[in-house]
């Protein structure tokens, strides 16, 4: 946040004096923005009329490569927040699965019950998906292809047909005209 107040700091020193409202505020702007991308609620919140906000938003040229910035940033920290998520939830999957759900038995203490087949099924259903996606594979197999496959060996078989009917009426054209010389078959 440090070296975004300075490029904020470089940008507005370049503005004309007079101008009301400090860095710090103008960051504080720019942070509320950026988290709720609600421009009363940012009003309400900093104290700075909606209207200068929106006029910073539409007309000053730090707006956009600020906010972009601050985006950008907050995306960081929520990445990294879900994967922790991701893996906290991965660990705790492997240990059910090794050690079973714990549940409450009847006598109020906590035991381990096995974890039922359809759960297992439905967890290793969505980790083998999620595995395949990461490593850009498919997921499913869809047979739309097999009508077209169809449709390709039929008509492969059309023309394979016409073509042995072209051969046969050629060799019968030509069978045909060796018998019609003029020699009597007999005389041989």
């Amino acid at each position: 946040m440090r070296a975004l107040a300075k490029d904020l700091y470089n940008d507005i020193a370049q503005w004309p004096e007079g101008c009301r409202y400090s860095i710090e505020q103008r960051l504080a702007v720019l942070g509320t923005y950026a988290s709720t991308g609600n421009m009363k609620k940012t009003a309400r919140e900093i104290g700075i009329p909606e209207a200068t906000i929106i006029y910073w938003r539409d007309k000053s040229p730090w707006w956009q490569a600020h906010i972009t910035r601050i985006r950008a940033e907050n995306n960081d920290l929520v990445d990294a927040k879900l994967s922790e998520i991701i893996h906290k939830a991965n660990n705790e999957q492997l240990e059910r699965i090794d050690s079973g759900d714990e549940i409450m038995g009847k006598d109020g203490d906590m035991v381990r019950r096995k974890i039922s087949g359809r759960d297992l099924a439905t967890i290793g259903a969505i980790a083998f998906d999620k595995r395949q996606i990461l490593r850009n594979q498919p997921t499913s197999i869809t047979q739309a292809g097999v009508g077209a496959l169809d449709a390709l060996a039929e008509k492969m078989l059309q023309k394979h047909d016409e073509r042995m009917k072209t051969v046969i009426s050629v060799d019968s054209s030509s069978t045909d005209s060796s018998l019609s010389d003029d020699r009597d078959p007999t005389d041989a």
